[in-house]
């Protein structure tokens, strides 16, 4: 399994993604009109669009190495039940998996399963109403699609000082969520030992918090 870092081309992207790129890739044929050919030539705009699909390629093998890399840290993690394989989604930033608490004790009990997400974030990107991402960053996100659970009181928990803010920078059914900065030296192994100690962090013996917030 490869410790992968990303490619310079992709790094550029990071950097560089909403200073222009991402708008010739989602534009090219209005800027084509609006009278740029001579700036913008179709040969041009070929060469950013494989840019960008070199970079989207790279990102998901860095991040599907992480979550690679993060299944073997928790393999004896023992508030773990069960660590779903990894999907895609539909953001080319994004992967994740699903991940069912451990419960112990007699009784019947209903699975806590959450939405676990790795995303990388670009430059000039909004993640809390502005467009505040100075440079790039790794972001975890745990998100809880259970309707048994009052949210906001778990989040308030984790989050004292944001709780109220957080369902509108991400989804209403959000958990916690960690940022972390991001620099080309950084590993997809050492994405997922930082993914680890998130999981520890929110996931590791809240089992009682889970219960007091249960409607």
């Amino acid at each position: 399994m490869e410790n992968n870092k990303l490619l310079k081309v992709t790094n550029y992207f990071l950097e560089n993604a909403y200073n222009g790129i991402l708008n010739i890739v989602d534009n090219s044929e209005l800027l084509q009109e609006n009278n740029l050919k001579d700036i913008l030539t179709e040969e041009n705009i070929k060469k950013v669009r494989y840019l960008y699909e070199v970079a989207v390629l790279d990102m998901k093998e860095y991040l599907s190495s992480s979550y690679n890399y993060l299944v073997e840290e928790l393999e004896n993690a023992d508030f773990i039940e069960s660590i779903s394989d990894e999907y895609e989604l539909e953001e080319d930033n994004y992967i994740g998996c699903d991940i069912t608490l451990r419960q112990y004790g007699p009784g019947n009990k209903s699975d806590i399963t959450f939405d676990f997400y790795i995303a990388f974030y670009y430059t000039n990107e909004s993640i809390k109403g502005k467009n505040d991402v100075k440079n790039p960053v790794i972001s975890f996100e745990l998100y809880l699609y259970n309707e048994k659970y009052n949210l906001d009181l778990l989040r308030q928990k984790n989050h004292s000082e944001e709780y109220t803010e957080i369902p509108n920078w991400f989804d209403d059914k959000i958990y916690a969520y960690e940022l972390i900065d991001y620099n080309q030296k950084l590993t997809s192994k050492e994405v997922s030992v930082k993914a680890a100690e998130f999981l520890k962090k929110y996931l590791k013996d809240k089992l009682e918090d889970f219960k007091n917030a249960r409607y």
